[in-house]
């Protein structure tokens, strides 16, 4: 189901990362019936060695604290070179509304036959009502984000270009990298005080889908955080 053509992406779910390397493998390339896809070989990226690779991290977003200590030693002590990297300042949350404008044209006939009242939610920020609002964004302002977007993709895809992964909390930035499309994935980190999981994300620069996964994977294997489950 469409929300944001531009922005809805299309990934496995697995045990672990290899396991996703091996399904996205298979479904990778170009469809047909799908003119957003695009022919691009899922090249072996050689052994999966995390010495040496180039891992950039945006100080502070993982609180700062002990926590974002102890995963930057980890990184570390498996060989990697820490860069400190800030991403662009223009706010992305500011281009988020092209997200609603696709999302209302989507489901454009829901809005307009009525069966958007027979949904649950109904507040302001519920979709039904941003379905309805956001077919009153102006045509000059979407057109101008996405100009911004543009520029944006560029800017965040130079500063990627120059590292091998950028870690970070699964939640931060991702905004941004929904509007540019940088490739992403997620692995179990470490369990909260309350028994419940948590995450950690991994970006890499455009079409570096391979490198990514290679660098992710390595990481994983070096731990056991994908191996701890939650008392049930």
């Amino acid at each position: 189901m469409a929300l944001s053509w531009t922005m809805d992406k299309l990934g496995p779910m697995c045990r672990s990362l290899d396991d996703a390397a091996v399904v996205y493998s298979a479904i990778l390339g170009y469809d047909p019936l799908d003119q957003d896809t695009v022919s691009w070989p899922m090249a072996d990226p050689g052994p999966a060695k995390i010495q040496g690779a180039r891992v950039g991290f945006v100080e502070g977003s993982f609180g700062g604290g002990d926590e974002e200590l102890e995963l930057l030693a980890s990184l570390e002590q498996l060989g990697c070179e820490l860069v400190p990297v800030e991403l662009p300042a223009a706010s992305s949350r500011d281009l988020f509304f092209v997200l609603s404008a696709e999302a209302a044209a989507a489901f454009d006939e829901l809005t307009r036959d009525g069966r958007d009242d027979e949904l649950v939610r109904q507040g302001p920020d519920a979709w039904p009502n941003i379905f309805r609002s956001s077919r009153l964004i102006p045509a000059v302002e979407y057109i101008q984000a996405n100009r911004l977007r543009r520029g944006l993709i560029d800017e965040v895809d130079q500063l990627l270009a120059g590292l091998d992964v950028l870690v970070h909390p699964t939640q931060a930035h991702l905004v941004t990298f929904n509007l540019t499309g940088h490739p992403s994935v997620c692995a179990p980190w470490k369990m909260r005080d309350d028994g419940t999981p948590r995450s950690i994300a991994f970006t890499a620069a455009l079409f570096e889908d391979t490198r990514l996964l290679a660098v992710a994977s390595a990481w994983q294997r070096a731990g056991s955080y994908h191996e701890v489950h939650p008392d049930l």
